[in-house]
């Protein structure tokens, strides 16, 4: 198991529920494959320093897991299929 952080963007025009739904699902998928959910910080609109998608803001959502190296696709692959991800981010931990 390596650890890992997940930063998670997610349409800034989703309801509330919508928006808890797909921290869930993304949730679920890590418990799925195996891995383990360390912390999650909730959802929190901010404005991008960018657009994205014509986006001018987004839903963040951070993850800190622990993964098996070789199931990192498989939760990729989830978080890709999610509608209302705008764009991700995973990266692994220094460990500190």
């Amino acid at each position: 198991m390596r650890d890992y952080e997940l930063t998670v963007l997610l349409n800034p025009d989703l309801a509330e529920k919508a928006v808890d739904s797909c921290v869930k699902s993304i949730g679920e998928a890590i418990e799925k494959i195996g891995g383990k959910v360390k912390s999650k910080k909730d959802a929190e609109k901010k404005i991008l320093a960018y657009k994205i998608e014509h986006f001018n803001e987004a839903f963040y959502v951070y993850f800190e897991l622990s993964l098996d190296p070789a199931n990192v696709l498989g939760v990729e692959g989830k978080i890709k299929l999610t509608e209302g991800v705008i764009r991700y981010l995973f990266v692994k931990s220094d460990g500190e």
